[in-house]
C-alpha cells in the first residue's frame, strides 16, 4: 500500500507493526505494509467480519469455533 497513513491508523486502533516494503524498479513508489498476527489480529478480524461476504464470515465462524473447541 502507498498510503502509509492509512495503515498508520490501522497500526494505532490495533497494533502491530507497518514495515517498509523494498522498492524494486526505480519508477515504482515505495510501499507499506501493516502485520499483525496471533491473537491481535484474530480479534482485529473479528471487528471486521460484519463487512465480509458470507463466505469469509463463515470461515472466520469455523476457526472461532475451533478455537473455542480445541
Amino acid at each position: 500500500m502507498c498510503d502509509k497513513d492509512i495503515l498508520d491508523r490501522f497500526h494505532t486502533f490495533f497494533g502491530g507493526s507497518i514495515l517498509q516494503v523494498k522498492v524494486r524498479k526505480a519508477h515504482w513508489k515505495q510501499t507499506w505494509k501493516w502485520k499483525l498476527s496471533g491473537k491481535r489480529a484474530f480479534a482485529c478480524v473479528g471487528k471486521m467480519v460484519e463487512y465480509m461476504c458470507q463466505r469469509r464470515q463463515d470461515k472466520y465462524n469455523v476457526v472461532k469455533c475451533n478455537q473455542i473447541s480445541g
